[in-house]
């Protein structure tokens, strides 16, 4: 089966495979044996699925797209500082074997023209510490063209010039034939567009190799690596390109082009045929039409992020899935609106994090505990946590408490708040908060049978004939008390401990609410006839006590007036939960 994005490729591919123009380089000559008729293109995406068409096999020699690489290797080994001291980050405007430097500062332009390549070999290690660094990006170790490197060497007099003058100048401090002969050795590498591709892969997945797991280059190198390549890597081009394309990319002489959409792919294509700037003629054009078919230009406005806030309710209007006995729901409703709660979706970065900030801002006057629930949230960036950090920053100075739900660990580690798993978790732990303020138990340890729910009105008398028609059952935490389908032919009162209702969910079980001492369930089926439509395990080691219907209609027999009065009360209890749910579906519609 031919998947999607396979197809879009194989549709780009075979309209680029059209055009004719450009001619193989010429000027290394073992270069000028290159089919012109070779394409080959990969694409590589950060979870390590590979596209190939054409003649992604063919190797070729890296040539200048080893220099992002060679960069990248330089910021590792000597750091930043030592780098920026020989080698600029501006864009040239020259081609890419310029003798030409910054008379000001006597450093080449920039890392990505000759000059700049060669200044940055000369910083890198010894030839085994660069194969293996290499490798790092390419998951397996390159082999050398010997022919292409001895072929380069005698035609490099040109990069001779450009040694010999920067080491005139004093920047380069290396002997320049050792230098050069470095230099060769790595545009002459042999791969093919799935090694490219992986390595570009590497660079968009924040330096770590998709395929194998290995880092290859930290992520604040990364940022310069693809920097320097969005604004030099197409040498005289550039400017062009990225108005254009706009994807950090660098070219090279055999034919290659590699392209990188950070956090997304490495795109790689070989064909010898180059334009007048010596880049791949069908390379740009298969960029050029991807980039559009699927506006990948890294300065394409992003879709708004408005909508990072999913919903916002106060504690009033939903609550946990505890269930609350009738003092209990008037206190939480009363209380609630201290309670506000932020259901987030989406990417957090800079612009829907102000957003965020704003609308929690606009709670502090009233909100005494502000739920955030990351549970729908996809990725959190370094600007989206910096936001994060002074929203915590916020609550803490106003005296707001900040709660989290299903936040990602490093965001848990950026605001050290209270967390919780599940929504209904943080909602309950805050209820309980109101309850004791309230001079109300959140939950009871033990209740009488005169302080169930339903049995309200029955004198004591009707009781003890009740205590004495059922009985009380002891249950281990996770004990199934009913299940699906079960006849049911009983009413159940919660005395101690707590119930949980789950309905089967695919293979799963979900809890839809929990009930504690006071209240009643099974209720429904049990008086007016059925099976269970869900499971009811004991969540704590917990006491119930069982009543069947049959023994409840015998004793209504003298006493209806009691058997209306518990019917009345379900029928209230019911209804309290109907309206509850109903104020619930209409907050979150």
């Amino acid at each position: 089966m031919q998947l999607p994005l396979e197809a879009e490729l194989n549709a780009i591919f075979d309209h680029v495979a059209g055009i004719h123009q450009g001619e193989v380089a010429d000027y290394i000559p073992a270069l000028q044996a290159a089919d012109p008729d070779w394409f080959g293109v990969s694409l590589v995406t950060v979870d390590n699925h590979r596209y190939d068409i054409g003649d992604f096999k063919q190797g070729f020699t890296i040539q200048s797209v080893s220099k992002p690489f060679a960069y990248a290797i330089a910021l590792e080994q000597r750091g930043i500082d030592a780098v920026l001291q020989r080698i600029g980050v501006e864009p040239s405007g020259d081609p890419f074997n310029a003798i030409e430097f910054d008379m000001n500062t006597r450093r080449p332009y920039n890392p990505m023209v000759n000059a700049g390549a060669i200044l940055t070999t000369s910083l890198l290690g010894d030839t085994d510490s660069v194969a293996a660094a290499f490798a790092r990006f390419a998951g397996r170790a390159l082999e050398l063209d010997e022919v292409v490197r001895r072929s380069e060497s005698d035609s490099g007099d040109r990069n001779r010039a450009i040694a010999y003058l920067m080491r005139n100048f004093g920047m380069l401090e290396t002997e320049v034939e050792t230098t050069l002969q470095a230099y060769f050795r790595q545009c002459a590498l042999l791969v093919d567009t799935r090694d490219l591709a992986t390595m570009g892969a590497t660079l968009a997945n924040r330096g770590v190799n998709p395929m194998t797991g290995e880092r290859a280059v930290s992520e604040a190198n990364v940022v310069r690596v693809l920097s320097a390549m969005s604004t030099c890597g197409m040498y005289d081009y550039a400017g062009e390109w990225l108005y254009s394309v706009g994807l950090p990319a660098k070219s090279g002489v055999s034919g290659a082009v590699l392209a990188v959409l950070p956090g997304q792919f490495g795109l790689a294509i070989f064909s010898p045929p180059l334009d007048g700037h010596g880049n791949s003629v069908r390379g740009l054009a298969f960029c050029r039409e991807i980039s559009d078919r699927f506006s990948l230009h890294l300065l394409s406005p992003p879709a708004s992020d408005t909508s990072v806030v999913r919903r916002a309710y106060g504690g009033d209007a939903v609550r946990s899935k505890r269930h609350r006995l009738a003092a209990q729901d008037d206190a939480l409703k009363r209380l609630g609106s201290t309670t506000k709660v932020f259901e987030l979706q989406g990417q957090l970065r800079f612009g829907s994090c102000e957003v965020l900030s704003r609308a929690v801002a606009a709670e502090l006057d009233r909100a005494e505990v502000l739920i955030l629930d990351f549970r729908r949230v996809n990725t959190v960036d370094r600007s989206g946590a910096s936001l994060l950090r002074a929203i915590g920053a916020l609550l803490e100075s106003s005296r707001a408490e900040l709660v989290l739900v299903g936040a990602p660990p490093e965001v848990a580690e950026i605001l050290d708040a209270v967390s919780f798993e599940s929504h209904s978790d943080a909602l309950e732990w805050r209820e309980n908060q109101l309850l004791e303020r309230s001079s109300l138990e959140p939950g009871m340890a033990r209740c009488a049978l005169a302080d169930v729910e339903v049995l309200d009105g029955a004198d004591a008398d009707f009781l003890a004939l009740i205590e004495a028609a059922g009985t009380y059952t002891d249950y281990q935490k996770g004990a199934v008390i009913f299940d699906v389908g079960d006849h049911a032919d009983r009413i159940y009162f919660v005395i101690a401990g707590s119930v949980d209702v789950v309905l089967a969910m695919g293979e799963s079980f979900h809890r839809a609410t929990t009930f504690g001492p006071g209240a009643t369930f099974g209720e429904m089926a049990a008086l007016y006839g059925g099976t269970r439509t869900a499971r009811v395990r004991a969540a704590t080691p917990c006491v119930c006590f069982e009543l069947e219907v049959a023994a409840l209609n015998e004793l209504s027999r003298d006493r209806p007036g009691i058997a209306l009065q518990i019917h009345t009360n379900i029928g209230r209890v019911l209804a309290h939960r109907v309206a509850q749910l109903s104020e619930e579906v209409l907050t979150l519609k």
